[in-house]
């Protein structure tokens, strides 16, 4: 009966999904206006830098996600920024990390907002090693990474490593914020370059 409903009854990663809320649009409405939105922002921002003789179509690559969905669209930019083979690494399923996410949490090792800020990291890429345990890499995406980008790849690392695995920080970008250089240094963060499609250097979304 839908005023029976008990939220203790979802299990975490259930919750973590938003199930059993009410949203004001479909799924598709949604990604519909955040993608009509991206794109009207990108037009006007190009028309103050002086690039309004450029198609709509050239306009997609200068949006966030679409530079993440290129990065991450095969495992090859994170065994590139840590040394590996691309045969030893892939990327995490969302049915595993859910579960490792749901061990943690019934577990007591990680609080539900723990495991949420986990499960908003743009990916995990699982690095299979032969002689020494699995590393995690907990991988943030920016055209240009700033201090709250690796911040956030830090923070999400250290929570997954409590939930019993071997996790580390990944950022990738085009550019590097000077902000961000020096804990990129200091916390010892993984980092790599990946130029974004006809990127200008003074653009970031």
């Amino acid at each position: 009966h839908p005023h029976d409903f008990d939220p203790a009854g979802v299990s975490p990663s259930a919750q973590r999904q938003g199930m059993g809320t009410q949203t004001p649009c479909s799924r598709t409405e949604a990604e519909h206006l955040g993608s009509t939105w991206r794109h009207s922002y990108s037009r006007a921002l190009l028309l103050d830098l002086g690039y309004g003789s450029l198609p709509w179509g050239d306009l997609s690559h200068l949006t966030g996600q679409d530079y993440e969905r290129y990065v991450l669209r095969t495992p090859r930019a994170v065994a590139g920024a840590v040394g590996a083979a691309p045969g030893t690494v892939h990327a995490l399923a969302m049915a595993d990390l859910d579960a490792l996410l749901d061990t943690a949490e019934t577990t007591g090792l990680l609080s539900h907002e723990e495991t949420e800020a986990v499960a908003l990291a743009n990916r995990v890429f699982v690095h299979e090693r032969s002689d020494t345990p699995a590393v995690y890499y907990v991988v943030e995406v920016s055209i240009t990474a700033r201090a709250h980008d690796v911040a956030r790849a830090v923070a999400r690392a250290r929570l997954l490593a409590r939930a019993g695995v071997d996790a580390r920080p990944l950022v990738i970008s085009d550019q590097v914020a000077p902000d961000a250089l020096g804990d990129i240094e200091a916390k010892r963060v993984a980092w790599r370059r990946i130029p974004s499609a006809r990127s200008h250097p003074t653009v970031a979304i």
